[in-house]
């Protein structure tokens, strides 16, 4: 672990968890399942928002080198681990998807960062593709003079992250 992330505390709330024999809360991965009330353990929210920042840096330098269907290629193709107890297609991965969005968005609307539709949807397909929960990209559009594109990601059939007035104006899906 680097110096920056045991300055921030998170080396010691990753100690504490593993020390607490609680092995559900022991990697933001399989503490998903732990999700009450549609959010993340307070102990586990630094972890997340860690892999978030992660997760953006990484691909904030691919984005813009490579094709779009390609870059989803490759964050799908990513190894995965689905979290103990969470079933596919179970209400429970839902509220998994739903809490990660909300996490994503959250997190990267506060940093000086591309907080657009695009990345935020990037961002949670590879939080997501790690937990082994697939998803589909969206990208709607609104032509005409006050021309609009939208981003934004789905999981069986269901808007994950925001479609707002775009829901209706598919232009394409990954």
């Amino acid at each position: 672990m680097g110096v920056g992330l045991e300055r921030a505390g998170v080396g010691t709330i990753r100690r504490r968890l593993e020390t607490s024999g609680r092995d559900e809360l022991k990697s933001p991965r399989s503490a998903l399942v732990a999700i009450r009330n549609g959010s993340v353990p307070t102990m586990l929210k630094p972890l997340v928002v860690t892999e978030i920042v992660v997760a953006y840096v990484r691909l904030r330098r691919r984005v813009r080198r490579s094709d779009i269907r390609d870059l989803l290629a490759s964050i799908r193709a990513r190894p995965a681990s689905r979290p103990a107890g969470l079933e596919t297609g179970s209400p429970e991965e839902r509220d998994v998807a739903t809490c990660l969005a909300n996490a994503v968005r959250r997190t990267l609307r506060i940093l000086p960062a591309d907080s657009r539709c695009l990345m935020q949807s990037l961002v949670l397909s590879w939080l997501l593709s790690s937990r082994a929960i697939s998803t589909t990209l969206v990208i709607g559009v609104q032509p005409g003079p006050d021309f609009a594109a939208h981003a934004w990601l789905e999981h069986a059939g269901r808007p994950v992250s925001s479609a707002g007035a775009f829901s209706g104006s598919r232009m394409i899906e990954i």
